[in-house]
């Protein structure tokens, strides 16, 4: 009878697909049916067992009592197992480790910590915001100490690194920690985050500390379910879209369901990689045109009728567009009049301009340009049949071209990093940020605003350069030193959000802002800035500036050239 019983629980084992799994990787769902196999089998031998009498019956209790003790051995067996691993692989390589925090985002951190293939980790404690705390354990690991004496408590315990959960805390507490890190020989580790572990990447892996944490203060973001509402089931367009903001703004877009995206720019390559990251997504149209040709963005408009529109494309490259302003003029200015004029026909609902924080008092043609920009939309707001709204961004971090990227390539080559002048300080936003406020300036406009994103206090370059020395692991003025080369043409130490004739006012986001003028432009404006369109296709350099002089009497290139002469040694 014991034989049949024995049988009947392997045959039901074997049935529920417990008999395919390997035991050191079982879990809950393996325990339960593990479970539902013993009370099937012993639910299947009972009434045989009854029938045969009550020796069989014993015996078959006797096997079910030891089915079930076998069953609470195998139940503790995974956790035994993986602990056993824990401690005797590669015993003399694991690093000491702390971890910052003891929420849920650290629990699954610790998880996934432990899980790790190569195992080279030994958390030996967590680090908690009260002293309440210490004693608690998650997942098996005791809170060691308090964010304000977990130095005494590494040293003591032979600390190699200390692990924060990225988005935990912001950019000014994780400098902190670095530094206190740092004091004590502790290399700081930013993981992944809680959304992250979550999405998918459960084996988390450290990584330096994100360039976010550059930012001096903590990221913000704007997700909200208005704009799935106003993007769902819409045709939208994206101007520069193989750009980092247009490329950005591609993919938050997709995210809300649109019916079709169109990706428009003129670089081939951009295109090409376009096509390459969305080629299988049927929602997705990649064309290749420039906005600088009316008939070309006629063409692009007629054949898929967009209603909204993303106008990210335009040069960017100050000390360039100095040198060649009639380029200036024609891809910022002439281009938003195309795009705007094509959207207008075309019926389009929404339109949404990228501006800068350099159109703000001007001291470059580029800020100039995107000051005539705006007022461009400004000026026709009220007539148009579109809604047409701009927002400013300050520099993006990381973006291509910009600072970050060529310091992190000087970095690489051991070279010293250029910066212009000890006193420049600029406004930094992260590309997801620039990306979110210009969806956001699009669904909470109703015509000719100009929004902002709560930036904070401007970064000083200097400090950002030393920053990325130092999360490269490397001294600021030891390993790699710091050369000053002066103002470049059109540059400014420091740029502003508004001018002396406008201030900031809130809207129902609480970190955008909306620019409120004194002076909005005249209708006439826009006649003048068409015409400036077509001046500059034939005359020099000099006279275009002049004649951007004439529709920003702000601009002062005169003033800011004689500060450029001045060279910082």
């Amino acid at each position: 009878m014991a034989v049949v019983a024995i049988v009947a629980r392997l045959s039901v084992m074997r049935l529920l697909g417990f008999a395919s799994s390997r035991v050191r990787f079982a879990t809950f769902a393996d325990f339960l049916r593990l479970s539902g196999s013993m009370g099937g089998a012993t639910l299947l031998v009972m009434p045989l067992a009854l029938l045969v009498g009550w020796a069989a019956t014993v015996t078959v209790l006797v096997e079910a009592a030891f089915s079930w003790g076998t069953l609470m051995a195998l139940a503790a067996w995974p956790r035994a197992w993986r602990e056993w691993r824990r401690w005797i692989d590669t015993p003399g390589q694991r690093k000491r480790v702390l971890v910052w925090g003891c929420s849920d985002a650290e629990e699954l951190l610790l998880r996934s910590l432990r899980q790790h293939p190569e195992n080279l980790y030994q958390v030996v404690g967590l680090i908690g915001e009260h002293v309440s705390e210490i004693g608690m354990r998650i997942d098996g690991v005791p809170v060691v100490a308090t964010t304000d004496h977990w130095r005494s408590v590494a040293l003591r315990r032979g600390v190699d690194e200390l692990f924060v959960v990225s988005g935990r805390q912001t950019g000014n507490v994780v400098r902190r920690l670095r530094d206190e890190a740092e004091s004590i020989q502790v290399r700081l580790q930013v993981l992944p985050s809680y959304h992250q572990l979550l999405s998918g990447d459960v084996r988390a892996v450290p990584r330096p500390v994100s360039i976010e944490d550059l930012l001096q203060r903590k990221t913000i973001e704007l997700h909200s379910d208005v704009l799935s509402r106003w993007l769902e089931g819409r045709r939208v367009l994206v101007t520069g879209a193989a750009g980092s903001i247009g490329s950005e703004l591609s993919r938050q877009i997709l995210a809300c369901a649109p019916q079709r995206v169109i990706l428009v720019d003129r670089s081939e390559q951009g295109v090409f990689e376009l096509g390459r990251e969305h080629g299988e997504d049927p929602r997705v149209a990649v064309c290749l045109a420039d906005v600088t040709q009316d008939a070309r963005m006629d063409e692009v408009f007629a054949c898929h009728r967009p209603e909204i529109v993303f106008h990210a494309a335009a040069y960017k490259h100050v000390p360039i567009l100095e040198e060649f302003p009639q380029e200036a003029v024609r891809n910022i200015v002439g281009a938003t009049i195309f795009v705007v004029g094509a959207a207008e026909r075309y019926g389009v609902e929404s339109l949404v301009l990228v501006s800068t924080d350099k159109a703000v008092s001007p001291t470059s043609v580029m800020g100039a340009c995107k000051r005539i920009a705006e007022r461009y939309l400004q000026a026709i707001a009220d007539e148009s049949p579109c809604r047409l709204v701009a927002v400013r961004f300050g520099n993006v971090l990381d973006s291509a071209g910009s600072v970050v990227p060529i310091f992190r390539e000087q970095i690489a080559r051991g070279e010293a990093l250029t910066v212009t002048h000890p006193e420049m300080r600029r406004f930094f936003m992260t590309i997801p940020e620039a990306a979110q406020l210009v969806l956001h300036a699009g669904a909470m406009g109703c015509g000719g605003e100009i929004f902002v994103l709560k930036m904070g206090e401007p970064v000083s370059i200097v400090e950002l350069a030393r920053e990325l020395i130092r999360l490269s692991g490397l001294v600021p003025d030891v390993d790699i030193p710091i050369r000053f080369s002066g103002l470049r043409p059109g540059e400014k130490l420091r740029e502003r959000l508004v001018d002396d004739t406008e201030r900031l006012a809130p809207t129902s986001h609480p970190d955008i802002e909306v620019v409120q003028s004194q002076t909005l432009p005249e209708a006439g404006f826009a006649i003048q800035a068409r015409s400036l369109v077509a001046f500059a296709q034939g005359h020099g350099a000099e006279g275009v500036k002049q004649r951007i002089g004439m529709l920003v009497p702000e601009y002062q290139p005169e003033c800011h050239r004689s500060a450029c002469a001045q060279r910082v040694g």
